[in-house]
């Protein structure tokens, strides 16, 4: 088997950012190469990608990245388009209910200020730096007195942020405040497919919750459950050594073994163990989670794939292309594609976001933002176990494998050869594997490239459902190739059918409704 090629674009000073992915790499045999290298299959970057390195991606090369999702990752972008769709579905019973009400400052201000001073002194408010993370810049802030809202923000005036009603009732465990980091992969957008991780991280906060008040209200500590934030709390935090429930490696500030339950960070199969424990039913929690991510995507999954088609061109051409369909049918009609075809005309850009969700007290979970690239470090076996699979299933799941690139490789050389040798009467009317086809005479052309490109997007349908690992799909709610491929995954032991209450609480056709309104 060939062996791929990664490059791994991250800064020096934030280098252990992708130990997660250099320990794949290592277990997948892969070579990693120099940055500034053009020679690779994959490139892994923890910052967002202009729409110029997309334009000279090859057609079997893959980005971890879509550009445009800042639109989702950027809190005032979120904020703006949650807040459009939410009224455009309001009429139709939709509900975006799953994030706190959220201005945009400085634009906003004077309307933030007004909803703080109608809310009085008790009501809490939460202020971010609109591209902030690890919670740097944030401050909570009290209603009230106008003067001294202003005074409290004055060290922001001028910068782009947002203010968000404060969630003062959140579920605690152990008298602890704590958020979910939930892992969910876009595997394309043009059409778009979404998957969830079914593993994740309980992030806790390590001083006991107490409702905000003048005098802890400055306690990061105590509200604020971003791990770089609480792993400093070096008299209380507690770090977690081992991933499964039951296991009592987890050792305190002063190096001392503690129970398990006690870890500042915890896996979602250890929260689901406590939730049932106390009689809270975790299927449904899963099932909203799933929900209010579906909502946040499509409320900018038309931006992100006409993003997609105007900058990644697909460069395969089904006139061109005698070989790569198969005469055989997916059984809906449709034609399969070819793993070589699939490599070369899949989607270039993926990419894992981390949801950070917050519970109420009554198990609502609440969206409180979208991370374009979540933290890849290693600091515990806890982060390795969910991190390392996480990075593998995300990776077998898009396709990224050494034969099928290497068998697209080779036709894009062989066509290549094919075009350099035909007359030159021929050459004009001719497309490579590889050229764009630029216009299109008649309809039976374009009959044949729809039927072309159908048979890609199921063939790598059919590949995603037999390739989930830990992951389940999201969207769409259900495929042509659904029924196909549980009728095969009896001999697949890594496929898991997406279970009904993941999707309980949503319907396609609701979810159809709200792409139609944008």
């Amino acid at each position: 088997m060939g062996m791929a090629s990664a490059v791994l674009g991250a800064s020096s000073f934030v280098w252990t950012s992708v130990l997660a992915i250099r320990i794949v790499a290592e277990r997948l045999g892969w070579q990693i190469v120099p940055l500034g290298s053009t020679d690779w299959d994959l490139y892994w970057t923890d910052t967002s990608i202009c729409q110029q390195r997309l334009l000279k991606l090859s057609p079997t090369q893959r980005i971890n990245h879509f550009h445009g999702m800042l639109e989702l990752c950027r809190k005032r972008a979120m904020a703006r388009s949650l807040s459009a769709l939410a009224a455009a579905a309001a009429p139709l019973g939709i509900s975006y209910d799953f994030c706190p009400y959220t201005w945009q400052l400085p634009g906003q201000m004077t309307a933030f200020l007004a909803a703080a001073k109608a809310a009085g002194k008790k009501a809490t408010f939460i202020v971010k730096p609109d591209a902030g993370c690890q919670g740097k810049g944030i401050k909570l802030v009290k209603g009230g007195s106008e003067d001294k809202l202003l005074k409290s923000l004055a060290d922001i005036a001028a910068t782009q942020a947002v203010a968000q009603q404060y969630v003062a009732k959140p579920l605690l465990v152990n008298g602890l405040k704590f958020d979910l980091r939930v892992y969910v992969l876009v595997a394309d957008v043009d059409p778009l497919r979404v998957y969830i991780f079914k593993e994740g991280l309980v992030r806790f906060c390590t001083a006991p919750y107490k409702k905000p008040t003048s005098t802890n209200i400055d306690c990061a500590y105590m509200h604020l459950t971003n791990y770089a934030v609480n792993k400093h709390n070096t008299e209380a935090y507690v770090a977690a050594h081992a991933s499964g429930y039951g296991s009592t490696q987890a050792v305190g500030a002063a190096g001392q073994e503690c129970n398990v339950e006690a870890a500042s960070k915890w896996t979602f199969k250890q929260l689901k163990h406590h939730l049932d424990s106390q009689g809270h039913s975790w299927s449904a929690l899963w099932g909203s989670i799933g929900e209010l991510i579906v909502k946040s995507l499509i409320a900018v999954a038309p931006h992100l794939a006409a993003t997609y088609r105007s900058t990644v061109v697909n460069n395969i051409s089904a006139a061109s292309q005698p070989s790569a369909v198969d005469s055989s049918s997916t059984g809906s009609g449709t034609k399969c594609a070819s793993a070589a075809t699939v490599a070369a005309a899949g989607c270039r850009c993926f990419e894992v976001l981390g949801y950070d969700v917050l519970l109420d007290d009554q198990l609502k979970p609440w969206l409180l933002e979208v991370n374009h690239s979540p933290s890849f470090n290693i600091d515990s076996p806890l982060d390795r176990t969910v991190k390392e699979q996480l990075i593998m299933d995300a990776v077998k799941l898009v396709r990224i494998e050494p034969r099928a690139i290497a068998a697209a490789k080779k036709a894009s050389r062989r066509a290549t050869q094919q075009r350099l040798l035909a007359p030159t009467s021929a050459r004009g009317c001719s497309s490579s594997s590889t050229d764009v086809s630029v216009s299109v005479a008649t309809a039976d052309s374009r009959t044949a490239q729809q039927a072309f490109r159908d048979a890609v997007i199921a063939a790598r349908d059919k590949w995603q459902m037999k390739h989930l690992g830990k992951f389940e799909r999201l969207y769409p709610v259900s495929l042509p190739t659904q029924q196909q491929a549980s009728s095969y995954s009896s001999s697949s032991s890594s496929h898991h059918t997406p279970p009904a209450d993941c999707i309980a609480n949503y319907s396609e056709a609701k979810l159809t409704e709200l792409l139609q309104l944008q």
